[in-house]
């Protein structure tokens, strides 16, 4: 079932809603939400490594303080990605210039 706003709309204001998706849109997704993943796990496992080395906990608590830095580093990755994936496919704006006007 249609909205009453979409139904009221012409074919040309119907297909400005269309969404595109570009193979380069996707690709530069993944690659960006890669490259940040890969930081935030590297920082992650950094900063229990160097807790570990001030404090010298027990073995389980270095396992406990692993796994939480992967779910920490893992959730930033996502929220990063739905970020990026929400950036890249925005529908293109068009610049109106003067000499469009003419």
């Amino acid at each position: 079932m249609t909205s009453h706003n979409q139904a009221s709309q012409n074919p040309v204001q119907k297909s400005a809603r269309i969404r595109t998706y570009s193979i380069t849109a996707l690709a530069s997704v993944i690659a960006v939400t890669l490259l940040v993943g890969s930081e935030a796990l590297v920082v992650a496992f950094a900063s229990v490594w160097a807790m570990a080395g001030m404090f010298h906990p027990a073995e389980v608590v270095m396992w406990v303080l692993y796994g939480l830095a992967f779910i920490g580093a893992m959730l930033a990755a996502g929220w990063f990605a739905r970020l990026a994936w929400s950036a890249e496919m925005q529908p293109a704006r068009v610049v109106h210039t003067e000499s469009d006007a003419a």
